[in-house]
C-alpha cells in the first residue's frame, strides 16, 4: 500500500557558470506518494531533475539552479490527498554556511 514521504531536495544557484562561496542554496521539501522510502527517493529525484531551471537575471547574469541531492526522506503519518501524488511542503533559501556539512559535496 502506498504512503506519503517528505523528501528534502537541495539546489544550488550557479551564476555565470561558476559556483561561488556566496551563492544561494535552496532546500525544498516535497511530498511523495510511494510504496517505500527507496521508491520515494527515485520519484523525488525525477521530480528534482524536472525542477532545474536557468534564466537571465535582471543584472544580465546567467543563473542556473542545479539539483545537488536528497537531504533526507521522512515518513509522513498523516493522510494526504494530492492529484499527482506529490506536493511541495516547505522551501527555504540558504547560504553555504547554513548547509550542514553532511550534505555538502
Amino acid at each position: 500500500m502506498e504512503k506519503y514521504f517528505c523528501v528534502g531536495l537541495l539546489y544550488c544557484s550557479i551564476r555565470n557558470g561558476m559556483p561561488a562561496d556566496d551563492d544561494w542554496f535552496e532546500e525544498s521539501l516535497v511530498l511523495i506518494r510511494a510504496l517505500d522510502s527507496e521508491t520515494a527517493k527515485q520519484a523525488a529525484a525525477a521530480y528534482a531533475a524536472e525542477r532545474e531551471t536557468a534564466y537571465r537575471s535582471m543584472s544580465d547574469d546567467s543563473v542556473r539552479w542545479h539539483w545537488l541531492g536528497i537531504t533526507g526522506v521522512f515518513d509522513v503519518c498523516d493522510s494526504v490527498s494530492t492529484p499527482e501524488g506529490r506536493a511541495e511542503v516547505f522551501s527555504r533559501m540558504l547560504k553555504r554556511h547554513e548547509i550542514p556539512a553532511v550534505v555538502m559535496p
